[in-house]
């Protein structure tokens, strides 16, 4: 029998960032798998069912797909084998109850991961966010100038930006190690981990138990390089150095 941690484990696993999946879906799912309109209105009902719903797997009849997608047994019958053949999901059994899939988002689909990677190189060079003002503006509207920390609207005359992981301890100034900050939170951080901070402007009721649990998912994001800010620079600001890795 399963243990409740590892039934916690594999829920977590499940679930997802609704907003990020139908994102990742158009940027990259649909141009780089080659898939047309009925395999789209599939995975996204699939995907909706499953990993949206906090789970990996579905058991459904072909024809409750169909139903539900408004196309033909046939058509979706295809549609499914083409998603199988080229990642998106498994199929694990078939039998009088229908399918049982197991559905994977885009980031855990080969072809799509490959994809991302090229494009965020593309996009966005590793780049020293403190030595160039358009950079450092990039931050300030990504975190909609407010401080990453305590969510206090920043001033153009005392906003700072902030090292997530001090420059002291290896913390580099790529996009995803480098936030807006209050003058205040700059301070009072210091040399402490991001997570501590957090927990310690919580405790001095600075942050509500629902704002702390946002921004420790907004520095997961961070860290993950989901924060991309909003810049059209293609090349490396003035006196930038090339690093290793872009990661922190």
């Amino acid at each position: 029998m399963a243990t409740k941690k590892g039934r916690n484990r594999r829920k977590q696993s499940a679930e997802v960032d609704a907003a990020q999946v139908w994102e990742d879906i158009e940027k990259y799912f649909v141009p780089h798998l080659g898939f047309g309109l009925v395999e789209r209105l599939i995975y996204y009902h699939l995907v909706r069912k499953t990993r949206v719903a906090g789970r990996r797997i579905l058991t459904t009849a072909i024809g409750e797909i169909a139903s539900a997608v408004c196309l033909n047994s046939t058509g979706v019958r295809i549609g499914v084998r083409r998603l199988a053949g080229r990642g998106a999901l498994r199929i694990l059994e078939r039998g009088r109850d229908g399918h049982k899939l197991e559905v994977r988002t885009p980031r855990e689909i080969g072809w799509c991961i490959r994809a991302a990677r090229k494009a965020e190189q593309k996009e966005l060079p590793p780049a020293d966010f403190f030595r160039s003002k358009p950079f450092q503006r990039a931050i300030f509207e990504r975190e909609g100038n407010r401080c990453f920390y305590c969510l206090r609207q920043l001033k153009a005359r005392g906003r700072v930006l902030d090292h997530v992981v001090p420059q002291m301890s290896g913390g580099r100034g790529s996009y995803r190690n480098v936030v807006a900050c209050c003058g205040v939170c700059n301070s009072e951080k210091k040399q402490s981990p991001a997570e501590d901070f957090l927990r310690q402007l919580h405790r001095k009721d600075l942050l509500n138990r629902k704002e702390l649990s946002r921004r420790l998912a907004a520095l997961r994001a961070l860290k993950q390089g989901r924060l991309r800010p909003h810049t059209e620079a293609k090349t490396a600001p003035r006196g930038f150095k090339p690093q290793e890795g872009d990661a922190s």
